[in-house]
């Protein structure tokens, strides 16, 4: 931390702990510098948020911290120009993947931190959009109105009466959720949530949920209209113990081998936290846990002749089935 960025963090403790106004000279001597360094302290603090005012029609004029409600915890982010700048870029992609209602909430601190890159270190917030990008791919469109109604559940825990559109079934119903998480997962939103209907654990893909509303709570049928909380590790261990976004608890091992060629970048990917890697020969063997095997074929269909399902055989003759479907589109 340099002398100037600790001496700014020094001035904003003493105006935080002092209730009587500091003139110039005050502060000056508290520091050890010159009023003019004062001066210009207190106009580099203004900018990141301290309202610090200057009153002159009063017997003893002076400088008075007027929002010390609102940085009580502010003195303890002092950062050099490396972290600001990552933490500017950080907020500069969150923009674009985090829901709307989360964007908005950290706007405030983006633009004090884009206030002191520009000032200090003449980083422009706007050439962020030119030299850093996110590129989405095959992401389906969703309500914005839906997943910030998503998001305050969570936050609030709302139980909610969702209309929901199956793409496989072609059909619409009306859901009864209590919603335990929001996940990103390949560039879309996906729900977890209680089903009060079926008493079970769903997932369902935001994009397929189309209205919301609140289920109020009823204060004499309290047992069965409140918001049912699952623990996170009965959630993981339904979601994350096999592969793909809708799992469930795994029951099946895949043992794939990819080609030499496609070994160089597949070893150095995750596909599940609970995955197996072998290398012989330059190419790489893994071992996936699975239950729904869906998502799974579409990963390996991806590889076409670089990749060979070795077990089980259920999932070598489904993926032969496929290849075998896809050849007569070309018949």
């Amino acid at each position: 931390m340099s002398n100037k960025t600790d001496r700014q963090r020094k001035l904003l403790d003493f105006l935080l702990s002092v209730r009587v106004l500091q003139t110039p000279q005050d502060l000056a001597i508290k520091m050890e510098v010159d009023e003019r360094t004062i001066k210009r302290d207190i106009f580099d603090l203004r900018i990141v948020g301290a309202d610090i005012k200057y009153h002159r029609n009063i017997p003893q004029p002076g400088y008075e911290l007027t929002n010390k409600e609102h940085i009580q915890q502010y003195p303890n982010l002092w950062l050099d120009k490396q972290e600001l700048s990552s933490l500017l870029i950080s907020h500069h992609l969150l923009k674009h993947q985090s829901p709307p209602i989360i964007v908005d909430k950290i706007k405030p601190l983006q633009d004090k931190i884009a206030a002191i890159c520009q000032k200090e270190f003449h980083i422009l917030e706007f050439l962020l959009e030119n030299r850093f990008q996110v590129l989405s791919f095959a992401t389906r469109a969703h309500s914005k109105k839906i997943l910030s109604a998503i998001c305050l559940a969570i936050l609030q825990k709302n139980r909610l009466l969702v209309t929901h559109y199956s793409r496989g079934k072609n059909t619409t119903s009306k859901r009864d959720i209590s919603v335990q998480r929001l996940s990103r997962y390949q560039e879309n939103w996906y729900v977890d949530a209680y089903v009060h209907d079926i008493k079970q654990i769903r997932t369902f893909s935001l994009d397929c949920i189309t209205k919301t509303s609140i289920i109020k709570l009823d204060i004499k049928q309290k047992s069965t209209t409140a918001y049912k909380t699952i623990r996170k590790e009965e959630l993981d261990a339904k979601f994350l113990t096999s592969f793909g976004i809708f799992a469930g608890l795994q029951d099946k091992t895949a043992i794939l081998e990819f080609s030499e060629f496609t070994s160089r970048w597949v070893k150095d990917e995750t596909w599940h936290t609970c995955q197996k890697d072998k290398i012989k020969n330059k190419k790489l063997t893994r071992e996936i846990p699975y239950k729904n095997d869906r998502e799974l074929i579409m990963q390996i269909l991806k590889y076409g002749e670089n990749i060979k399902v070795i077990a089980p055989q259920e999932l070598q003759n489904k993926i032969k089935n496929k290849l075998q479907q896809t050849l007569k589109q070309y018949k």
